[in-house]
């Protein structure tokens, strides 16, 4: 999943969940389910430069936009949101680990099994299953 499907799920649990410790174990959790729904996301590269940076800049502009969006919208909640933003996102985060050689032996069989667990599409028929995650998203928002 693109981080934003990750950052707008973590968002929506710390906005409506009180107790840390359930948002702390929810977003966490919440990032492998997504990643078992069907969907296309881009490759980390093996070296990052400002070309390869520019390809993940759609991603990480409208994931920093939905996070600021919710910590204005919900200013006490700027704890509980952060929380749950930065446990939805964990994962993603720890298969940088890789570029540090006492890190990667940490975290070598986490990061392999969270790469055995995603389930990739094609690039359209993925992009749609995260546009239409984000929708229903959106319309349980507005229904609440």
């Amino acid at each position: 999943m693109l981080l934003l499907s990750h950052v707008f799920t973590g968002a929506i649990i710390g906005e409506k969940i009180a107790n840390p410790w359930l948002i702390g174990l929810l977003a966490f959790g919440s990032h492998f389910l997504l990643d078992w729904i069907p969907h296309w996301s881009y490759d980390v590269p093996g070296k990052m430069d400002a070309r390869e940076f520019l390809k993940i800049v759609p991603d990480i502009l409208p994931t920093i936009v939905i996070y600021l969006v919710f910590l204005f919208s919900f200013p006490q909640l700027w704890f509980n949101i952060t929380l749950g933003v930065g446990l939805a996102i964990l994962p993603d985060f720890l298969t940088l680990t890789r570029y540090f050689p006492f890190l990667n032996k940490i975290f070598n069989k986490f990061n392999r099994w969270h790469g055995r667990i995603q389930v990739h599409d094609y690039k359209i028929l993925g992009m749609t299953t995260q546009i239409v995650y984000i929708g229903i998203l959106i319309i349980i928002l507005k229904s609440l």
